[in-house]
């Protein structure tokens, strides 16, 4: 079974409900959203998919579940496929009671839910902080969900997984500076998280450099730099201040977990699939088919490497000057896109900081700069 629904009016946010009525344990539904324009047969729509695919109890009589809500504008389309029915249900009644979908505009006068605005990448969105959800999370008086961003703090227990070390400071760290506070948040060029959670700097709004809260918690220890390819506008700045803590050992910086580990030595059973920080001197600089390598030891089999894909090039590349981006005159050539020349890295002393991964000896993948930091 497949249905369509186009979102229009006014829409521009939405909850979808599922509800599961004597459903077979082999089947499931599949949820997709498709922003506008969607056509009908568009696999690849501009701003992409989100999928769902519950798995019924087939205990239960009956289930309900909610997609937790996402941002939707006028024209998109929510798309439901059903998979897995025996012969015969998944058409007629059988299937629309199996596949009763509901999209429910959050109107004010709804308790549970509000309207929200549209955002746009790089604006601004003022409002009071009245929840700290953790130590980069908060919550607004608009209701949104703010994650601050490229910052990372320590995670609180969650699904049977224990807090981790200063988790609770980090929190109340966060909630001293801003809980109560009116701020201004600075969003970025992706605006909104997998978990549609606003991504942005958080300023509170008396307009004082010290009031910074991002960078607030990474100077005094409780955040590391935590960036990304779309997002990374202050990650440099960031940078700095939390070398500044590292070097007192403020918060994380004192505990073992967070230490430095060095390229010859990288790294412990422990770390791996975890964000480290390594430091090291690159040895050698190979391109291997659409990958460069950086390697930090004379045997790539067995030492800590670097890996940027192709893909992730453009990222690292000088930004051209503005006379550059002018349109060639007939009979001109056009100006080729400047170059990074990987060979600069050689010989230096880098920070690298990422996901560690048991590849020949410990790999970590690089998608923009702001993990490689070259150390005078």
């Amino acid at each position: 079974m497949r249905t369509r629904m186009r979102l229009g009016g006014e829409i521009r946010r939405a909850v979808v409900i599922l509800q599961f009525l004597r459903s077979p344990s082999t089947a499931s539904i599949q949820l997709s959203m498709c922003r506008a324009p969607c056509k009908k047969n568009n696999k690849s729509p501009p701003d992409g998919r989100i999928s769902w695919r519950p798995r019924p109890e087939s205990n239960r009589d009956l289930e309900l579940r909610r997609l937790s809500s996402y941002p939707l504008n006028d024209g998109d389309t929510i798309i439901a496929m059903a998979h897995g029915f025996p012969n015969g249900q998944a058409s007629g009644k059988a299937a629309a009671m199996w596949g009763m979908i509901y999209v429910l505009c959050l109107m004010p006068a709804l308790a549970w839910a509000q309207l929200q605005p549209q955002l746009q990448p790089f604006g601004t969105l003022n409002a009071t902080v009245t929840h700290i959800t953790d130590g980069d999370t908060l919550r607004l008086s608009t209701g949104l969900t703010v994650r601050l961003l490229d910052i990372n703090t320590p995670e609180l227990a969650h699904d049977g997984r224990a807090a981790e070390p200063l988790a609770r400071q980090a929190t109340q760290a966060l909630a001293k500076l801003a809980l109560g506070q009116p701020v201004q948040v600075q969003l970025g060029a992706r605006v909104y998280d997998p978990y549609n959670r606003v991504l942005g700097q958080v300023f509170l709004r008396n307009g004082s450099r010290q009031a910074w809260v991002n960078g607030g918690l990474v100077r005094v220890g409780y955040a590391h730099v935590y960036t990304f390819p779309d997002n990374r506008m202050y990650g440099r700045e960031l940078q700095a201040l939390e070398a500044a803590a590292r070097a007192q050992k403020l918060g994380l910086w004192a505990l073992p977990r967070w230490q430095i580990r060095p390229a010859a030595s990288c790294c412990a059973e422990a770390d791996i699939g975890r964000f480290v920080l390594v430091q090291g001197t690159v040895q050698s600089v190979a391109t291997v088919g659409n990958r460069v390598y950086l390697n930090f030891g004379p045997d790539w089999r067995t030492d800590f490497s670097v890996v940027i894909d192709q893909k992730h090039e453009k990222f690292f590349r000088p930004r051209p000057a503005k006379t550059e981006h002018k349109k060639a005159k007939k009979g001109e050539k056009r100006a080729r896109k400047p170059v990074f020349n990987w060979n600069d890295y050689l010989g230096k002393t880098v920070l690298v900081r990422g996901m560690a991964q048991p590849v020949n000896g410990i790999l970590i993948r690089a998608t923009h700069p702001e993990q490689l930091q070259v150390l005078p």
